[in-house]
Order: C-alpha cells, then sequence, then structure tokens
C-alpha cells in the first residue's frame, strides 16, 4: 500500500489511540499495585477544616481608568475553606482526600476549586482529581519569598488594568491548573524529586460535560517537573525545572511547549529567589506564529528578610512578548515592596506599594498603562 493520504492519517489515528489506552490502562495497573488486598484501616480517618477570611483597601493612580475611575477600592479576597480528611493503613498505605470551596465570585472561580484524592508510601505518591500539576507545584523560584497580597504574583490584577497584555505574572503558558488530571512524583532520593502530570483536556474538570475538539482548548497535556532540595549548615537552598506540552484540540492553535528554570536560597531569617521562563509559540494561531510572534517569557526575582513577626519584601518581574516581524515587543515590569506583621496566632496585618508599567507599542495606541497602587490589607486563617 503506498505511504501518505488515507494510510498515513490512519496510521497516526491509531498511534493516539493506542496512547490513550496505554495511559489510562497504565494509570489503573498501578494504582491496583499499589493497593494490594486486604488493606485494614489502621485507626479512623481524620477530618479536619481550615480556610482564611482577607480585606483590602486600595488606593490607585494609573494612566487608563477605564472602569476604575474612582482611584480607591474595597475587596474581600481569596477567602476559602478546606475539608481535609487523613487516614493511614496497616500496610503503610497513607490517604488524603480534599475539597476547596472558593467563596470570591469576583474572578469567576466562586464554588468548588479543587477536589483531589491522594495515595502516599515508600514508592512516592500519586494525585489524582482536581489539582495543580507537576509543572506548578514543582517550581522553586522567588515568590517564595514574596509577602503581603504576593507582590507579583498577587491581586493587582483586579484593580489595575494590564490592557491585555500576554505575560504579566510568573505562569507557565498552558499551566494546566485545576483542570482533572493524575499525577505521580517519586521519592525524594539525594535531594531528588521527580513528577509528572497527564491531562487530558483543559476544559475538562469535575463532570463538566466532555467538549472534544472544541476550539482554543488542549488535550493530552504532560507536565514535568524536577527539584532539588539540600541544605549545607544553615543555608537551604532549592531548584528546579519544570515544563508543560499539549495539543491544539480543534487544530487552529499552535500546542503548548512552555518551560520554567529557577530556585531560591534561604539563611538567617532572609529568603532570596529568582526564576526564567520561555514560552515559545505555545497556544497562537498558525497566523500569528507565521508572522514572527511568539507566547513570551518573563524573568522575576523576589527577596525577603523576616524576624519575629515581622517581615519585608521585594520584588521585581519584566514580561514581554513578540509581535509580528518588525513591530517592539509587547513589556511589563513590575516593581514592589511589602510588609506584614502578624498580630496573633492566624492573624496578620500587611502593606504593599506596586509601580506597574505596561508597554504595548506593537498593538498599536491606546493599549499601553503606568500606575503606582497602595494596599493595606488584612487577612485571618483558620
Amino acid at each position: 500500500m503506498p505511504p501518505g493520504g488515507l494510510y498515513t492519517e490512519g496510521i497516526e489515528v491509531m498511534n493516539r489511540g493506542m496512547k490513550r489506552v496505554l495511559l489510562g490502562s497504565t494509570a489503573i495497573v498501578g494504582l491496583g499495585l499499589l493497593l494490594p488486598a486486604p488493606v485494614f484501616a489502621a485507626e479512623p480517618v481524620s477530618l479536619s477544616l481550615g480556610g482564611n477570611v482577607t480585606f483590602e483597601a486600595w488606593i490607585v493612580d494609573q494612566d487608563d481608568t477605564t472602569d476604575r475611575g474612582r482611584g480607591y477600592f474595597l475587596e474581600t479576597d481569596d477567602a476559602n475553606l478546606n475539608w481535609t480528611a487523613k487516614g493511614e493503613a496497616d500496610n503503610g498505605l497513607k490517604y488524603t482526600g480534599q475539597l476547596e470551596l472558593e467563596m470570591d465570585s469576583g474572578d469567576g472561580d466562586a464554588g468548588i476549586d479543587e477536589i483531589w484524592i491522594r495515595f502516599q508510601g515508600a514508592w512516592g505518591q500519586i494525585e489524582i482529581g482536581d489539582q495543580d500539576g507537576a509543572e506548578d507545584v514543582m517550581l522553586h523560584d522567588g515568590t517564595a519569598a514574596l509577602l503581603a497580597t504576593g507582590q507579583h504574583d498577587g491581586g493587582a490584577g483586579s484593580v489595575f488594568n494590564f490592557e491585555g497584555a500576554s505575560i504579566t505574572s510568573p505562569d507557565l503558558v498552558g499551566d494546566t491548573g485545576d483542570d482533572t488530571k493524575i499525577s505521580y512524583f517519586t521519592p525524594r532520593i539525594n535531594s531528588v524529586q521527580l513528577g509528572v502530570s497527564f491531562t487530558p483536556d483543559s476544559n475538562q474538570n469535575f463532570n463538566a460535560t466532555l467538549a472534544d475538539g472544541a476550539a482554543n482548548s488542549f488535550e493530552e497535556s504532560i507536565g514535568f517537573g524536577i527539584n532539588v532540595v539540600t541544605s549545607f549548615d544553615d543555608v537551604n537552598v532549592n531548584l528546579a525545572w519544570v515544563a508543560v506540552i499539549s495539543d491544539d484540540q480543534a487544530g487552529d492553535r499552535v500546542g503548548h511547549e512552555s518551560w520554567a528554570l529557577g530556585g531560591n536560597i534561604s539563611f538567617g531569617g532572609f529568603v532570596i529567589g529568582a526564576s526564567h521562563a520561555d514560552m515559545g509559540n505555545s497556544g497562537l494561531t498558525s497566523a500569528a506564529e507565521g508572522a514572527g510572534s511568539d507566547a513570551g517569557e518573563y524573568w522575576e526575582i523576589g527577596a525577603s528578610y523576616s524576624a519575629g513577626d515581622y517581615g519585608v519584601a521585594v520584588g521585581y518581574f519584566h514580561g514581554e512578548a513578540s509581535n509580528a516581524a518588525g513591530t517592539t515587543d509587547d513589556e511589563v515590569d513590575f516593581f514592589s515592596l511589602a510588609a506584614t506583621y502578624n498580630v496573633a496566632p492566624g492573624l496578620r496585618i500587611y502593606a504593599e506599594f506596586d509601580d506597574i508599567d505596561v508597554d504595548q507599542p506593537g498593538t498599536g495606541a491606546g493599549n499601553d498603562n503606568d500606575g503606582q497602587l497602595f494596599m493595606i490589607g488584612t487577612n485571618f486563617s483558620f
């Protein structure tokens, strides 16, 4: 039979089908091997409830005041409840389940945010459900040093106009977030740990109706991570590399190929960290890719010092993305200062100053913004 045409297409379809079957059967068989019978509970399952409530007041001076002309804002941000159940079997298997209820409706995420089950043993751990993947949880970077709202990894987007800029925070393009997935993390051996996550469909979480082939959605996402956690005397060192790859479902966009490299160190009350990420052409239309655009990259750094109940931090973030050939890159620069004070167990107050500059000469007039933000807030966690 001659190559090409329907024959080649049929081989590709068959290979994709075999990949799905292999991934699914491997997960099921692997989980079965990790749960040998009989398994008897060593002690009753314990249940705990936790959460937090946050209130913040912002004063904002920015060039673009569209929908934000008042200049000051009050918000209750990032409030949630977490139910966590834990148990351990006689054979040493540890199992944990968690349900997180998100109360913040302003970002469209009100309702159940995460729900997952974790199995742990000497062989490592498996997580199944709606939870962040290896490309997210395994990264060590400058955000570990940030305080208050999280500075450049925080809540400024609710009060500042970023003008649709491509890269405004240290997040990978293609990060699967809380989409339904299965993840495996190895035991930490000689300070090194590996992790991998498989997400079948970027549109799928909880019991959402499957929409195979939907536009702007991605499938068969694989998240990778490797990190090193070690110490020398009183100095703790963390290094990490993470990545995510995926295929476009509808064939109208480029698949994801994003990666980040970062690390941080801590000693004597100081934490210093940094990271760099490159998104390649992840998620672009074929036309945009052909015209010379890319999905962007970023650099970020954070440093903090804590003594007793007090803490101060400084952070800087730079994100940029290329436009069509012959036009200037779009850039975001974000400088921040923060301070926090622990008033009592579970109760803290904090303040933050941000200076943000959005420069998008490649997209035409009216897409730039510059502003200074001051915030004071309090958080009660339990």
